[in-house]
């Protein structure tokens, strides 16, 4: 399917999930799983105007599409202030706007994120930078090292407690998940998990069923869900807005 006909190509925009059409970001709320999107098209106001929407909806992953091979400077200035995680792609010339597959394959195409990038985002999310060091700690360590840790994973395991309801090994299992986020198949068998496994741990962590955690594009969204599921953000966004499928199996 065409991308949004009436897309503005010098202004930001919002890919939605089941990722068939672009539309202009407005002042909403965007669904968990979707994609800001800005072209490089030199003008610098786009992406500023993309780095705001980022602080506003930071579960969104951001997509910068170019069409030429040269960049402004005041464009890559703007882009300074997006998350290193930004996903990169150009453009055919003959191309009006990116398609919206390419946006979403740009997106899960960005490499794993780490311990660093999953804690980083729950202590930006919260407010709450002093607590990067244990959860990333959490999220890097297997039960092994954990007691090797000895007085010093206790001290992480207060943090945790203090920060809310998951634990150290919730974390990183949370972390483990977030870095297969959106892609098909063989996630708990990497992971160590049967298929009721799977289903439980994504039930009990985020709320979600295995479909959206495969089809869902980033990880963002995901360790968005897992914090307002636990309850360390109030909200009343709902995020799985994803088709009933047709009887052939594809997306009507």
């Amino acid at each position: 399917m065409a991308p949004y006909a009436g897309a503005d190509a010098s202004a930001p925009w919002l890919l939605e999930p089941p990722y068939l059409e672009l539309r202009p970001l407005g002042p909403h709320a965007p669904v968990l799983g979707s994609i800001l999107v800005a072209p490089l098209a030199g003008n610098a106001a786009a992406i500023r105007l993309l780095v705001r929407g980022y602080e506003r909806f930071p579960w969104c992953p951001v997509a910068l599409v170019a069409r030429r091979r040269g960049v402004e400077a005041d464009e890559l200035e703007a882009a300074a202030r997006l998350p290193a995680t930004t996903a990169f792609f150009t453009m055919r010339e003959e191309s009006p706007h990116p398609m919206p597959r390419l946006v979403r394959d740009a997106v899960r195409g960005r490499r794993p994120p780490d311990a660093d990038d999953v804690a980083g985002y729950v202590a930006a999310r919260l407010a709450r930078p002093g607590v990067v060091t244990p959860l990333a700690a959490a999220m890097d360590t297997t039960a092994r090292q954990a007691t090797s840790l000895g007085r010093g994973w206790h001290a992480v395991a207060e943090r945790l407690a203090e920060l809310g309801p998951l634990d150290a090994a919730d974390w990183r299992l949370v972390h483990l998940l977030a870095a297969s986020a959106g892609h098909d198949g063989g996630v708990g068998r990497r992971l160590g998990l049967d298929e009721w496994e799977e289903e439980a741990a994504l039930a009990r962590l985020a709320g979600i069923t295995p479909r959206s955690y495969r089809e869902l594009a980033g990880w963002e969204w995901f360790v968005e869900a897992v914090l307002r599921h636990a309850g360390y953000v109030a909200t009343r966004q709902p995020f799985e807005r994803l088709p009933r499928r047709a009887a052939g199996g594809e997306t009507p």
